[in-house]
């Protein structure tokens, strides 16, 4: 009787792991486990680690900490990094955010339409995206301030001086200032970058400085994405914000998440305000 009560749990341990395990890989990666992996950590501790959704294999990163390619090196067994949220999200704005919007259109671009095209003609830069960047920057009003930035792109008194800007304040300087400066970034940006991608890489520098976009495409090229596409680009840029991806890069940590959504939300903007410019 002894050896039946111990093998019996031991084989019954097995099967329901491996059951278990089976239902965490079949399962759609949306559902993977909280419940199950609470199940697993109560009856079988040690097989509650399989139910983990960092266990799971998924194909979409390589991990270029634990593994680096080599010359004749094997992708077998290379660790994989699921999707987040910011992967796959596409422009988009809240509906309060497109009420708001469809609002100023109507009461607030029609005071700077033309200052946009002028803009946007001495630049050679879309003057919807210029209207975007300003809208959610400011919401167009001119003399907006928040700490060391002000105006409608919000310029810091660095990036105004570097870009001629005396008065913050005026609509006129502050956006052709901006403007200036974001093509400044675009020049930067090799034209292996296709547009309007280009465009979106010069947001991303705007934002976040072009040392960290360099390196978001270094890390592109360790994951196997395409570093001159910003479907790809958006993918890895939150990855800088993860001590395992940004301890081997030259600039070291950015808040990538939060340079994708600006972007992202900008580029929603963008499509709102281009029939109404163009």
């Amino acid at each position: 009787m002894t050896p039946f009560r111990v093998v019996a749990p031991a084989a019954g341990m097995l099967l329901i792991g491996g059951c278990l395990s089976t239902m965490v890989s079949a399962a759609p990666t949306a559902l993977a486990p909280a419940r199950l992996d609470g199940l697993g950590h109560h009856l079988f501790p040690d097989t509650g680690r399989l139910l983990r959704p960092d266990a799971a294999r998924w194909p979409i990163f390589i991990d270029p900490v634990r593994h680096r390619t080599t010359r004749g090196f094997s992708l077998a067994g290379f660790e994989a990094i699921a999707p987040t949220a910011s992967n796959t999200s596409t422009p988009h704005l809240t509906t309060r955010q497109q009420r708001d919007l469809r609002h100023r259109l109507a009461t607030t671009l029609p005071r700077y339409q033309r200052l946009f095209t002028h803009v946007g003609q001495n630049y050679d830069l879309p003057a919807a995206l210029i209207a975007a960047v300003a809208y959610t920057e400011s919401k167009w009003r001119p003399r907006a301030r928040h700490h060391d930035v002000a105006g409608m792109m919000m310029l810091s008194s660095s990036t105004a001086h570097t870009v001629g800007v005396s008065d913050r304040l005026s609509a006129a300087e502050n956006v052709s200032g901006g403007a200036r400066y974001l093509a400044k970034m675009r020049a930067l940006i090799s034209h292996a970058v296709p547009l309007p991608d280009r465009n979106y890489f010069a947001l991303a520098a705007y934002n976040m400085g072009i040392g960290h976009l360099r390196d978001a495409q270094t890390l592109a090229r360790r994951l196997g994405k395409n570093p001159h596409l910003w479907a790809d680009l958006k993918q890895v840029i939150p990855l800088l914000a993860e001590r395992r991806y940004y301890a081997g890069l030259d600039h070291g940590y950015a808040r990538g998440d939060a340079v994708v959504a600006y972007i992202e939300r900008v580029r929603g903007c963008e499509r709102l305000i281009a029939p109404h410019l163009d």
